[in-house]
């Protein structure tokens, strides 16, 4: 630490260089009911990498996984490719695919303060309503991706 360091820029430069030694891990784990046959069937996230001043470090990388099937009990990771970065944002969007229905794209994104770096965040897909698949009326939304 100089004299002109702050002890606060001091702490915030140390958790950067110790964080920034791990690749950033985002996973996706499929909660919903087995029968509804609701499968994961696309997954890609976009790490966003800072500095320890928190000013943008290089350009985005983006981890994906296409043509899976990651059903019920099921889950993906992702990770981003420069382990000694410090991931500031990650932005994660997943296709998800039940009999007779197109894939639905769900989305989530977590971004952290300057100084900090996400190291992990998980997802779980989920129904928004615990009824029998058959008993969802028209415009129902199927699922929700959250973070609890």
């Amino acid at each position: 630490m100089s004299n002109n360091t702050t002890l606060e820029e001091f702490v915030e430069e140390l958790n950067h260089r110790l964080l920034a030694g791990y690749p950033c891990i985002v996973t996706i784990y499929n909660q919903t009911p087995a029968a509804w046959q609701a499968s994961i069937v696309a997954a890609a996230t976009k790490f966003f990498y800072q500095n320890p001043d928190g000013s943008p470090q290089g350009e985005p990388y983006t981890d994906y996984e296409s043509n899976i099937n990651i059903v019920s009990g099921q889950s993906v990771s992702l990770r981003s490719d420069f382990p000694d970065r410090c991931v500031k944002r990650a932005d994660t969007v997943i296709y998800v695919k039940v009999p007779g229905k197109d894939p639905v794209p769900y989305a989530g994104s977590e971004e952290v303060a300057a100084g900090q770096c996400l190291t992990s965040k998980n997802y779980y897909l989920r129904p928004t309503k615990m009824v029998a698949y058959d008993q969802l009326k028209s415009g129902d939304a199927l699922f929700e991706l959250t973070t609890e």
